[in-house]
C-alpha cells in the first residue's frame, strides 16, 4: 500500500473518528470488499501515520457499527452485510434499473459539483485530484478503476460542504458501483475509455476553475453519457 499520512491535518481528539471514516469510505467504495481482511494494525499505522492505539480504536468503532468483524488470531474482516440506514430495494427485490438510478442521481451530482466548485477547500480539491489520478492509473494499468471512480464522486460530494450529498451517495454506492462495473465489462469499454476519462477530467477542471455552471454542465453530461453507455443500445 502507498503511505498516506493523516497526521498532518488530522489531529486529536478527532483522529480516531477520521481514520474510522476513511476505512468506512474504502468499504463503501468497494476498495475493501465484503469478507476481505483489513490490513494489519501495523500496516494501517504506517499507511496513515497514526499510532497503533488509534488504529485499534478505529477498528473498534467499525466493529460497533457493524462494518467489520474481528476473529481472534486472524484479524479484522469486512462484514458480509454492512449496516446501511437506507436501501433502494429489499433483499430478493428486482434490481434497480440504470435509467431509474441515473434519473435519481443526476440532480444530486449536478448540484454537488456546482457547490464543490464554489466551496471546495484546497485539501478537498487535492483529494478530488488524487481520486482522479488513481482512476487514471488503474485504467492505464488495465484495471476497471471502479473503486477510484466511486471515490472521485464521493470526494466531490464531500467538497460540496453539505454532508447529506456524501451520505446520499453512500446509500447508492452498491448500485453506483454495479452500473459502473457493468459499463466496463463489455467489448465497447475500450472504445469508451478515453471518453469516460475526458468527462471526469472536465468535471475536475471546472471545480479547479471555481466555475459552478461549468461543473454542473460537466456533471450532467457525464450522467447522461453514463446512462447511454449502460443501455443496450448505447453503443
Amino acid at each position: 500500500m502507498n503511505e498516506e499520512t493523516l497526521s498532518e491535518d488530522w489531529t486529536k481528539p478527532t483522529l480516531t473518528d477520521r481514520l474510522a471514516q476513511r476505512l468506512i469510505e474504502e468499504i463503501r467504495s468497494g476498495a475493501l470488499q465484503p469478507g476481505q481482511q483489513l490490513p494489519t494494525g501495523l500496516e494501517l499505522s504506517k499507511r496513515f501515520g497514526v499510532s497503533l492505539s488509534v488504529v485499534r480504536e478505529a477498528i473498534s468503532t467499525l466493529k460497533a457499527e457493524g462494518m467489520v468483524q474481528t476473529r481472534q488470531g486472524a484479524g479484522a474482516f469486512v462484514s458480509a452485510n454492512t449496516v446501511r440506514p437506507f436501501r433502494l430495494s429489499q433483499p430478493q427485490a428486482a434490481p434497480v434499473g440504470a435509467q431509474k438510478l441515473f434519473e435519481l442521481r443526476t440532480g444530486v451530482e449536478m448540484q454537488a459539483a456546482a457547490l464543490a466548485a464554489q466551496r471546495a477547500t484546497p485539501p478537498q480539491v487535492r483529494a478530488i485530484e488524487q481520486a482522479y489520478a488513481a482512476m487514471e492509473a488503474e485504467i492505464a494499468a488495465g484495471g476497471d478503476g471502479v473503486a477510484a471512480d466511486v471515490l472521485f464522486h464521493r470526494r466531490i460530494a464531500e467538497a460540496s460542504g453539505n454532508e447529506l450529498f456524501s451520505k446520499f451517495l453512500d446509500f447508492l454506492s452498491d448500485h453506483i458501483r454495479g452500473t459502473i462495473l457493468e459499463s466496463r465489462e463489455g467489448e465497447a469499454w475500450p472504445m469508451h475509455r478515453d471518453e469516460v476519462m475526458a468527462e471526469h477530467r472536465a468535471l475536475l477542471q471546472a471545480i479547479r476553475a471555481r466555475n459552478p455552471d461549468a461543473a454542473r454542465d460537466a456533471a450532467q453530461a457525464h450522467m447522461d453519457n453514463c446512462l447511454r453507455r449502460c443501455l443496450p443500445t448505447g453503443g
